[in-house]
C-alpha cells in the first residue's frame, strides 16, 4: 500500500542536534525499499515523503521511529493513497 506523510516542523524545536540521526534513519528507509521518495517546501514548512508499507500501523511505525518525530521537532499525518494518472 502506498502513503503520503506530511511532516510539518515544529519551530520551538532546535532540529541541528539531531538532524544527523534523522537523515540516517531516513536514508535507511530509502535504502530499504519502503521509502519512495522526499519531497520538502522551498519555504522549509512542510515535507511529504511517499511511502510503501503493508499497512497504516506499519507507516505510522516506521515514521514515529524517526528522530525528528521522538523528539517532538514534526507532526505528521499519514493517508493512505492510490495512483490516478
Amino acid at each position: 500500500m502506498k502513503f503520503v506523510v506530511v511532516a510539518i516542523p515544529n519551530p520551538r524545536v532546535d532540529r541541528a542536534p539531531i538532524q544527523e540521526a534523522e537523515t540516517a534513519a531516513v536514508e535507511e528507509l530509502y535504502r530499504s525499499g519502503m521509502i519512495d521518495r522526499v519531497y520538502a517546501r522551498v519555504d522549509g514548512a512542510s515535507s511529504l515523503t511517499v511511502l510503501e508499507a503493508e499497512d497504516e500501523a506499519a507507516a505510522r511505525e516506521a515514521i514515529e521511529r524517526l528522530p525528528f518525530y521522538v523528539h517532538g521537532a514534526m507532526t505528521v499525518d499519514i493517508f493512505e493513497v492510490r495512483q490516478v494518472l
